[in-house]
This record gives structure tokens, C-alpha cells and sequence, in this order.
């Protein structure tokens, strides 16, 4: 058997644990792990009715938090002449339209509602996967407005405004449609939508 010096031991010890906190946490450079759990959530969600729920709750674990991390599973990106694709960037609709809304069942309004406004936060348009998070959240919002404004209420100022901004952004503005805040309204995240139009 060989022995390590203590140190060499502890710094492979570091490495493993790292791998893998990143695989769980979807903080890959790559975005490749984060997606495989996706893809892997997904299919088992849809093929399984008696593990539905952890399959469900896996997979909105797997989800990203961020929207950097979002662009690396679903995201495109112009480099140069050729560009470069995210793992999951032909299925992002399925993903983001077709699963994301159903987690408001798996794993409750609050905790999803608190991811969509963390992706949003930092994003900015593009045609695919940001536009199809940009619909969810329209749907979300218009759906339960006073649970979603609630969750938005609790963020700083610096994320709310951020979130506004990527949620009217686009190649023409402010989207159409009504408001999602009203005149009058008491939520505190509204302020700063006005300021923002």
C-alpha cells in the first residue's frame, strides 16, 4: 500500500469532493454535467408515474440558478464565424416551456418563482432560451401576480431592477400586454418597475 504525506491526501480529498459538489450544484465550466442531470430528470419524470415527484424535484435541483448558468446549458453564443451551441440548446424549449412550469407542483410557487427571478436577474434577451424564460415568466406573473411579486419583493433593489429589465428587454422594448404592476399598488418591487419603463 502507499502512503501519502497527510497533505497530498487532503488535496486529492478536495479535488473528489469538488467534482462532484460541482456536478450537484450545476456549477460546471462546461454546463455538460448540469445538463446530463437535466436530460436524465426529465426522462425519468415523464417515463415514471410512482417516482414522479423526486424525479421532478432532481431535476429542479439540476436546474440552474443564474443566468450564466442557464446560458451554458441552453444558451447560444455568436463567436466569431461559427457559433457555439449549449448542451441543450435545440431542446431548451422543452425544457424551459414544457418542464420549469410544471415544478410550481413539484416543489411549490415560492421556490420557483425564487429561480426564475434568480435566472432573470443579470439576463439579457436573445431569440431561443432567454425569450422562451422571458414567457414563463409573463405566465407565472399573470398567473399568480401577488404570490410573484411577493418572492420579487424580497430581493435588493440592485436584483429587482434587474429583473424588470430583463423582463421588458428585447429587439423592440417593452413587451405588450398589460402591466404587470398597477397604479397604486403596495408591492415595493413595483416602484421600480415604472422607473424602469
Amino acid at each position: 500500500m502507499i502512503k501519502l504525506p497527510n497533505t497530498l491526501f487532503y488535496i486529492a480529498l478536495l479535488t473528489v469532493v469538488g467534482c462532484r459538489v460541482g456536478v450537484a450544484t450545476g456549477s460546471s465550466a462546461s454546463g455538460e454535467e448540469p445538463a446530463q442531470c437535466l436530460q436524465k430528470e426529465m426522462q425519468g419524470y415523464r417515463a415514471s408515474s410512482q417516482d414522479a415527484h423526486s424525479r421532478a424535484l432532481a431535476y429542479f435541483s439540476c436546474f440552474p440558478s443564474d443566468f450564466t448558468g442557464f446560458m451554458k446549458i441552453f444558451g447560444s453564443e455568436e463567436a466569431g464565424a461559427i457559433p457555439r451551441y449549449a448542451p441543450l440548446y435545440e431542446v431548451a424549449h422543452e425544457h424551459v416551456l414544457g418542464m420549469l412550469p410544471k415544478m410550481q407542483t413539484e416543489v411549490g410557487k415560492d421556490r420557483l418563482f425564487n429561480k426564475l427571478v434568480g435566472i432573470a436577474v443579470g439576463g439579457r434577451w436573445q431569440a431561443d432560451a432567454p425569450n422562451y424564460l422571458q414567457e414563463v415568466l409573463r405566465q407565472e406573473l399573470t398567473a399568480d401576480r401577488a404570490a410573484f411579486l411577493k418572492v420579487l419583493d424580497l430581493r435588493s433593489d440592485d436584483e429587482v431592477k434587474e429583473f424588470w429589465r430583463f423582463y421588458d428587454d428585447g429587439p423592440h422594448g417593452p413587451r405588450g400586454g398589460p402591466s404587470p404592476c398597477k397604479p397604486g399598488d403596495k408591492w415595493r418591487s413595483c416602484s421600480f418597475y415604472s422607473k424602469h419603463r
